[in-house]
């Protein structure tokens, strides 16, 4: 029972991970279109955004698309489509 109570303890005391968006998959391309966004349109880029590349939803804009989102992947603001992994 103190195992068990030690054990409960040491996992409450770790941090919760939240969820990591990712670019999202394209076929088998390693890569996907990219975007800049401006006053929340899309305006296609000669940009590629590799997939798998952590994207970031808290500094830059971003905009819904379904259950997935556009959001920068880079440090300029450009984004693509990216999905929680």
């Amino acid at each position: 029972m103190r195992l068990n109570l030690a054990l409960c303890a040491l996992l409450l005391a770790l941090p919760a991970t939240a969820a990591c968006w990712k670019v999202k998959p394209n076929g088998s391309l390693p890569t996907r279109p990219a975007y800049t966004l401006v006053a929340g349109v899309l305006v296609k880029s000669k940009e590629r955004a590799p997939v798998g590349a952590t994207c970031d939803t808290r500094n830059w804009p971003t905009k819904p698309s379904n259950k997935d989102l556009y959001a920068s992947y880079d440090s300029t603001g450009t984004v693509a489509l990216c999905s929680k992994r």
